[in-house]
């Protein structure tokens, strides 16, 4: 394959992969409002449960900026995508307001790999 398609075929994937990482942060923002009506949460404790995930995927991102350096970035990127893929369908069983707290936060970790990964393997 020449430089070019390869190149290309690259920048796809990882915008196809970050892309599905974005479907994944934003699921629960689309989701709060019947989760909220079907578990009692309070607008508070909603709140809290948005709060956690970027918390969580921001405190990751400066971990994964290390993690990149020292380990393969497709290799991040495809445990990222898998462990979030993992966390949502959990979520999507959960019926206990702590559980999706832990979940979604550990979702925020998990896609956090990805950004500086793609950033790194499309600078190459």
């Amino acid at each position: 394959m020449d430089t070019k398609k390869q190149k290309l075929r690259i920048f796809l994937l990882c915008a196809i992969a970050y892309g599905i990482s974005y479907l994944s942060k934003k699921n629960m923002a689309i989701a709060i409002t019947d989760i909220k009506k079907n578990l009692t949460l309070t607008e508070e404790f909603a709140g809290l449960l948005l709060s956690v995930f970027f918390w969580t995927y921001g405190i990751g991102q400066l971990i994964s900026g290390q993690l990149g350096d020292k380990f393969s970035p497709k290799k991040l990127i495809g445990l990222g995508l898998f462990f979030s893929a993992i966390f949502n369908l959990l979520l999507s069983f959960s019926n206990n307001k702590f559980s999706f707290l832990l979940l979604w936060g550990l979702n925020g970790l998990a896609l956090s790999l990805l950004w500086s990964s793609v950033i790194k393997i499309i600078s190459f």
